[in-house]
């Protein structure tokens, strides 16, 4: 540890704030703290070790250490450490009162920073800091100081005891009873505690049954025997579970057989309507294929009515434009021929008219600059007049500056005040300004103390009311906080309540919306049955009516086809008569006469096949329409099935459920506002009693802060009173003081000033200085006056001189004017003769203006008519060709509607419909074809996929017997076989569980057995221990080793004070042996040493020691002071003392001693005098002396 600074306040002898700077005092290694006895040198070392512990570390047995004429102690204590994290900067402030039970320390801070000044660590709190430190330092407080305070007598007889005494001393010293009683008490605790645990061991070990560990092997077998068995089920079990998987699979595909051939049938039923719904897929495609056509013949002939319209307009804009240009293009021929006679003409005369403005601006000119010429002329003469003025004036201002310089020099000898006068006037200045001040003082003591007076009289007033304030204060919070408690719980109730009510809203609110669109489907449902059956009604309607036209067809179609009958019976006939020849026989009567030949009557050129071809087709369209009709009508049968089977699912629900459900809402919804109505007032209450609750808080601390302000200020005033007393005696002095100097400066100038004059000049002291403050302000002014005079004097021969050469010049400039003026007249003359010669109206420039003006005006007309004319003509082009291009399009428009007309009526004639109207029937939604597309080909894949699955099904399950479908009776076997497992395993499990356990308790056996064994080892060993530990033995050997240590550091810091001379040996006995190195190496007692060497030897023993005791903690403490009677050595033995000493330090150690011998002042190169306290005026003080 390193002390860096200290600061010390109202200990001892010390009551102002004093200083010690170490860093300065021990920068060189060695420093002396010096002064008289009593003048408080050791209390410097006290201020360091309470700054460290506090309170523990007085040195000296009294508690009575604050001075009695302060209150307060205060202390600051900064130094350098080596710790753990590196080197640190530490600070500790403490203060100290007075109390009732003695001395307090009110005040203890603790601050740890790194070298760079980082902060790492703040302690507040004496028993904090004090912990702190202790573990910070490593040192307790009596180790600290018998570590840094040196006491060397008391080594001394240390260096004479005999060798018990010696070890009794570095016993208490170094706290060597840990090794003695302590660890005996430990060993014996330790006994005690082996053979406790030892007993439990015994018990524990008794609990346990050696009979049960020899049967584990016949356990084990038995398990084994079990495992087999079970292995055994369990290949069993896999075989049976697999058999059962083959016959619950063949069950399953069975049963899937069944639904497919069901399916199957189903399916071939519905064959029919899919047919029927193929031939409307097919004429929609054909119907698609065609609709093109007839849309873009629609296109076209809208077309041809837009380009028709489009022509007629383009027309009517072409007779327009056309009209316009033929009058703009007389316009246009009437400025053209403007423009080519009349702008040549105006070209010239502009040029012309620029030439004169020229010529007229220039004459201006010249006539404005002979008019300033005249004008320069007077005042270039007036300024030549000025200037001789002026030159007169000069002349005369510089006679006065040299008759003004010889009055201030007069003036400046008449202010001269003498160096002595001066001298004796300032002082006596001074001393009655102090003394005034003095004076003042005085009289502001006195108000000081009547005012401290009064104030400390309110203060006690303003005590008393404070206290009563707070007394009422407590009361009030009191009341408010049971009123916020009361409030708190009957919010809490309302709260409860609103949420229980909130839960009821909810519910409903879940409700309502499941029931208003219940509601709203049952309405829809019903809507949608009345729709179906409407639809169902007109249906029924055409279908009757399809029917009846189907009935005439039928009767046509029969009609017909007896009439086709009878043309083909006809036409056979007629065949046959003509290869009927007489004698042959008639293959349909067998005669070979054939009176009567069969003769084809005329059908009037009916042909009765194409016609019933024709009534064929329409039975199968109107056979089509009734099929789609049933399907329609079968459709809307079912939905409407579906519909009231969906409608009886909301019977229980009507509108007065839902008008009662919202009923019970909005009753909720009321209670909840006026619950939340409530809870507002309720928390507003709240809010103003905790307001009222912090008020009171505020207030309390207000008036706490309140009345320790006047606490503090009642000692501040008591202290102020104690002050103003000190400083009225210390006024009194002063005044003295300054009249003995007023008397000794009277009597050093009575020689030169008379009693009377020196009286007069003191009591007119202030106009005497104010008289000589003139006097110098006087003769300041008059020497800057003198420079200025002569700064001047030297302007005024410096003006005159330039002066004389304007003069000169300004001559010279009004001669050059009066030939230029003469040239420029005869100019102007020639120019206005040219001017004249033209004459005008108005201004040239406004001629000019007109002239230009008529020219642009037929200019830009010139090219707005031309440029307006090609425009128009270009326009008409573009409209012509738009004409042209609407009739080419109009004749392309024509042609091709022919031609799509044309294609159109082809294809409707190969097609199945009869015309192009009868394609829009068939022009269904491309999204319901689509659907039907889709269902086809749905029913398609369905029907091979059921087929398909049917065939493979028969394969699988012909030629199986029934039995390959029980799959029951081998899952009972297969359950039987895993119920025995599971005893089997249940067994097992019971026998492995004894096993464990069995296990367990060997395993704990063991344990305990060999921790029985390790505890009688460390049993025997303690008992060996106690053995040795008999008496103090252990503690005498300790202190032996130490004090081995101790003698062979000593005899290292012996020879090198000495030169080498003598070392320090220890006999067997204990005692101390000096060797005289220079005398052969003898070796003799310690007792026959001198007694500068006694001191030697002594002091390398306290160094020694102090290192020992230093080892007990983590740090090294770099320094330490001795505080030692030098008074009593002799002037040889204090040279070697100090030669020693200077020896000793180095850059890691500082030494300092503590005397009030003067000759070790001169020895030291850096001394703290501690200066006497006088009694009553002021305490102990410190200064810093370097030698």
């Amino acid at each position: 540890m390193k002390p860096i600074f200290l600061k010390l306040a109202g200990l001892n002898s010390y009551i102002e704030e004093e200083s010690v700077d170490f860093e300065k005092l021990s920068s060189r290694g060695l420093f002396g703290i010096f002064g008289t006895t009593g003048s408080g040198k050791s209390t410097i070392l006290d201020a360091i070790t309470i700054s460290l512990f506090g309170t523990n570390a007085i040195a000296r047995s009294t508690k009575e250490f604050i001075n009695t004429d302060v209150s307060h102690m205060k202390l600051y204590f900064k130094f350098e450490l080596n710790t753990s994290s590196g080197r640190c900067i530490f600070e500790i402030n403490r203060s100290f009162k007075r109390s009732k039970s003695g001395v307090i320390n009110d005040m203890a801070r603790f601050t740890k920073k790194s070298i760079n000044g980082e902060l790492i660590e703040i302690r507040e709190g004496a028993s904090d800091v004090n912990e702190i430190v202790v573990s910070e330092i490593g040192l307790k407080p009596d180790d600290f100081m018998k570590s840094v305070v040196l006491p060397q007598g008391k080594f001394s007889d240390f260096l004479n005891m005999s060798g018990k005494d010696k070890r009794n001393m570095l016993e208490r010293l170094l706290n060597l009873g840990e090794f003695g009683s302590e660890l005996s008490n430990k060993v014996r605790l330790k006994k005690n505690k082996l053979t406790k645990e030892l007993d439990v061991l015994k018990g524990q070990l008794s609990v346990f049954n050696i009979e049960e560990f020899e049967k584990l092997d016949q356990y084990t077998l038995k398990n084994a025997q079990l495992k087999k068995e079970e292995e055994s089920l369990q290949t069993l079990i896999e075989k049976l579970e697999k058999e059962k998987l083959e016959k619950k699979e063949l069950f399953k595909k069975r049963e899937e057989f069944n639904k497919v051939s069901e399916t199957l049938s189903k399916l071939s039923l519905e064959k029919k309507d899919m047919e029927v719904k193929k031939d409307l897929v097919l004429k929609y495609e054909e119907a698609i294929k065609i609709y093109p056509y007839k849309k873009d013949l629609d296109k076209l002939n809208e077309d041809i009515i837009s380009v028709k319209k489009s022509l007629e307009n383009k027309s009517k804009e072409k007779e327009k434009i056309l009209k316009s240009y033929n009058e703009n293009k007389i316009k246009f021929e009437n400025i053209e021929n403007e423009k080519n006679t009349e702008l040549p003409k105006l070209d010239i005369e502009i040029e012309k008219l620029k030439e004169n403005i020229i010529l007229e601006k220039r004459t201006n000119e010249l006539e404005i600059e002979i008019k300033n010429l005249r004008e320069n002329y007077s005042k270039i003469n007036k300024k030549r007049e000025e200037l001789s003025i002026e030159y007169e004036k000069l002349n005369k201002e510089l006679f006065e500056n040299k008759s003004k310089k010889e009055s201030i020099n007069i003036s400046k000898e008449e202010n001269y005040v003498s160096s002595e006068f001066r001298v004796f006037i300032n002082k006596l200045y001074e001393l009655k300004t102090e003394k005034l001040k003095l004076e003042n003082l005085n009289k502001n003591i006195i108000e000081k103390e009547e005012y401290s007076s009064k104030a400390l009289q309110e203060l006690e007033k303003n005590l008393s009311e404070s206290g009563k304030n707070l007394d009422k204060m407590a009361l009030e919070l009191e009341n408010n906080i049971k009123e916020e408690i009361e409030i708190k719980d009957n919010i809490e109730n309302i709260k409860i309540e609103i949420s229980k009510i909130n839960e009821d809203i909810v519910k409903i609110n879940s409700k309502i919306p499941y029931i208003k669109e219940r509601l709203e489907n049952k309405d829809l449902l019903v809507k949608e049955i009345k729709d179906f059956k409407n639809k169902k009604v007109l249906g029924n309607e055409r279908l009757l009516s399809y029917e009846k036209e189907k009935e005439i067809l039928l009767d046509k179609i029969k009609m017909y086809e007896e009439d086709v009958n009878r043309v083909r019976v006809n036409n056979v006939l007629e065949v046959l008569s003509h290869k009927l020849t007489e004698n042959n026989e008639c293959p349909l009567c067998g005669n070979i006469h054939h009176p009567k030949v069969f003769k084809k009557k005329e059908d009037n050129g009916i042909d009765y096949k194409d016609k019933l071809d024709s009534l064929n087709k329409e039975l199968i369209k109107l056979t089509t329409k009734i099929t789609r009709l049933e399907l329609e009508n079968e459709s809307f049968e079912k939905s409407v099935a579906k519909a009231n089977h969906n409608l009886k699912a909301f019977e229980d629900i009507d509108s007065k459920v839902y008008t009662k459900i919202t009923q019970d809402k909005e009753l909720k919804e009321k209670v909840l506002n006026s619950k939340n109505e409530i809870l507002k007032n309720s928390l507003k209450e709240q809010a103003i009693v905790e307001k009222k609750i912090e008020n009171n808080r505020l207030d309390k601390e207000k008036y706490i802060i309140e009345n320790n302000s006047f606490i503090e200020n009642r000692k501040q005033l008591i202290e102020v009173l104690k002050e103003t007393v000190k400083d009225k005696e210390n006024n009194i002095k002063l005044t003295s003081d300054i009249d003995k100097n007023i008397d000794l400066i009277f009597d050093k100038n009575i020689l030169e000033y008379d009693q009377k004059r020196c009286v007069n000049i003191f009591n007119e002291i202030i106009n005497e200085k104010n008289t000589i403050e003139k006097k110098d302000k006087f003769y300041q002014k008059n020497d800057k006056e003198l420079i200025n005079i002569d700064k001047l004097i030297a302007l005024n021969i410096s003006k005159i001189e330039t002066l004389k050469e304007e003069i000169n010049q300004k001559t010279n400039e009004i001669d050059v004017a009066i030939e230029k003026g003469k040239g420029i007249s005869e100019i102007i003359k020639i120019n206005k003769e040219k001017l004249n010669k033209y004459s005008y109206n108005d201004s040239l420039e406004k001629v000019l203006k007109n002239a230009i003006n008529k020219k642009t005006r037929i200019s830009e007309e010139y090219n707005e008519l031309k440029q307006k004319t090609e425009n128009e003509k270009e326009l008409i082009l573009k409209t012509q060709n738009v004409i042209s291009s609407l009739e080419g399009n109009l004749d392309i428009y024509n042609e091709k509607s022919v031609e799509v007309k044309s294609r159109l009526l082809d294809l409707v004639n190969k097609s199945i419909f009869e015309s192009d109207n009868e394609i829009e029937k068939y022009l269904v939604s491309e999204k319901r074809v689509e659907n039907l597309k889709i269902e086809i080909e749905n029913f398609e894949n369905e029907f091979r996929t059921i087929n398909q699955n049917f065939l493979e099904l028969s394969k699988i399950i012909s030629g199986k017997a029934e039995k390959d479908f029980d799959y029951i009776s081998t899952q009972n076997l297969l359950e039987s076989s895993k119920k025995e497992k599971e005893e089997k395993i249940g067994e097992m499990g019971k026998i492995s569980s004894i096993i464990d356990s069995i296990n367990k308790d060997k395993e704990s056996y063991i344990v305990i057995s060999n921790l029985e064994k390790e505890k009688n080892r460390k049993y025997d060993l303690v008992m060996e221990i106690q053995k040795l530990l008999h008496g103090n033995k252990f503690v005498e050997y300790i202190a032996t080793k130490h004090m081995k240590y101790i003698v062979k550091d000593a005899s290292i810091r012996l020879l090198n004070i000495t030169n080498d001379r003598y070392s320090l040996e220890i006999d067997s006995k204990g005692n101390f042996i000096i060797c005289d190195n220079y005398n052969g190496g003898v070796k003799r007692s310690t007792s026959t040493l001198s007694g500068g060497e006694t001191f030697m030897t002594s002091l390398s023993l306290a160094l020694a020691l102090s290192s020992q005791i230093q080892l007990k903690g983590n740090v090294n403490l770099e320094f330490f002071i001795l505080d030692e009677g030098f008074g009593s050595l002799d002037k040889d033995l204090l040279d070697t003392v100090m030669s020693s000493l200077e020896k000793l330090h180095s850059d890691n150690l500082s030494i300092g001693i503590i005397s009030h011998v003067e000759e070790l002042k001169t020895r030291v190169p850096i001394a703290l005098l501690v200066n006497e306290a006088a009694a009553g005026i002021k305490g102990s003080s410190l200064q810093i002396k370097i030698n």
